[in-house]
């Protein structure tokens, strides 16, 4: 059985500002040791299996960095010499995104799985990764709608939970919780991370989201209909998804469907949400600092310091973020990082455009 990956590019990724911008999303930054984005990274991770060429789904703001980024590895990874760019004129979560994805992979062909993936995870390959693929297509073919459990590592308050029954099955899935609930979830084998991965048959996912959300199965058809063709991109018709009432997959499908299966994966799988997490994920020095760039540290513990354009330092601090980019500082005490948004909503109220672009020049004077 052959996949189609449908991956997901439409966050801004807001927690990672100001590195990450609304003109310059999460999934296009290089954020780990790996020289490669997350977007890059997560084409490569699936290379080598059987998939056709992968539909991307993303913000039309952010349609030449994805392209540009996606044309940068064609020539050693030939299955993306066809893949599809479908640009959304504005987000409406991740329900629309896939139902638009699905539409696209069924004018090929009237059975088409889809291995649908977040851009934005990192996730160190090994075979447990195939493994739970395996099985998760294996259910998508028995017309089950298939997700991908993370076995906790800590009690996570900024991740949804699944809990697990037997034969793969869904019992629950559960808000974020609190952070007794997590500590609970955590000591708990039947309670998994709920990762945002899916494997499904297109017209299976089309069915039930119809069955469940018709206003977003409808608005998501017509507006599919009203595609165009510019260049490498297929553009969504603007004014039928404006219509499209705004919907993850697992308010709108998952938590509904009788057809919920989930697989557990076993692997090493980070979603780098935040600093925090960035924070948590990547090596550090002998005072627990992540430095990135240019800084000098001294006396300082457990921060994490990067620095885009120029000279970062520090003296005697603790548990801070510090990132640095040609036109704006963050300073930040770590234990905020779930906290950004109110502060990208200050700037964009504020009618500061640091939020939208990074401003070139910024330093600079006649």
């Amino acid at each position: 059985m052959k996949l189609t990956p449908v991956i997901l590019c439409g966050g801004f990724g807001s927690r990672l500002w100001p590195s990450s911008r609304l003109a310059f999303p999460k999934p296009c930054l290089t954020l780990t040791e790996n020289e490669l984005s997350l977007l890059q990274q997560t084409l490569i991770r699936i290379a080598h299996l059987n998939i056709e060429a992968p539909i991307i789904v993303c913000n039309q703001l952010h349609r030449f960095v994805i392209a540009q980024q996606l044309e940068s590895l064609k020539e050693k990874y030939s299955y993306l010499n066809n893949a599809r760019i479908m640009l959304e004129p504005s987000p409406r979560n991740t329900a629309p995104a896939i139902a638009l994805a699905a539409f696209e992979a069924l004018l090929k062909s009237d059975d088409k799985t889809l291995l649908v993936l977040p851009a934005d995870h990192l996730i160190k390959w090994d075979k447990r990764f195939d493994q739970s693929i395996l099985t998760a297509a294996q259910l998508a073919a028995q017309n089950n709608l298939v997700t991908f459990g993370i076995t906790p590592t800590s009690p996570e308050t900024g991740f949804g939970y699944i809990q697990t029954g037997s034969d793969y099955d869904v019992r629950a899935f559960i808000e974020k919780p609190n952070l007794l609930k997590a500590k609970e979830y955590l000591s708990d084998k039947d309670y998994l991370w709920n990762s945002g991965m899916f494997v499904f048959n297109a017209k299976q996912y089309l069915s039930e989201l119809k069955i469940h959300q018709g206003a977003i199965y409808q608005a998501c058809k017509d507006a599919f209909n009203g595609r165009t063709q510019d260049h490498d991109f297929i553009r969504i018709h603007e004014k039928a998804l404006e219509k499209c009432p705004i919907n993850s997959i697992d308010y709108a499908v998952m938590e509904k469907t009788q057809h919920a299966k989930v697989v557990p994966f076993y692997g090493d799988w980070k979603d780098l949400g935040n600093w925090e997490a960035l924070y948590d994920h990547a090596p550090k020095d002998k005072n627990q600092n992540l430095l990135i760039g240019d800084v000098i540290s001294k006396e300082s513990h457990h921060c994490l310091i990067k620095s885009e354009s120029r000279l970062v330092a520090t003296l005697g601090v603790d548990n801070l973020v510090i990132v640095e980019t040609p036109d704006a500082v963050l300073v930040m005490h770590k234990d905020k990082s779930q906290q950004m948004n109110a502060l990208i909503t200050h700037l964009k109220d504020s009618g500061r455009s640091e939020y939208l672009i990074q401003q070139a020049n910024h330093n600079k004077t006649d």
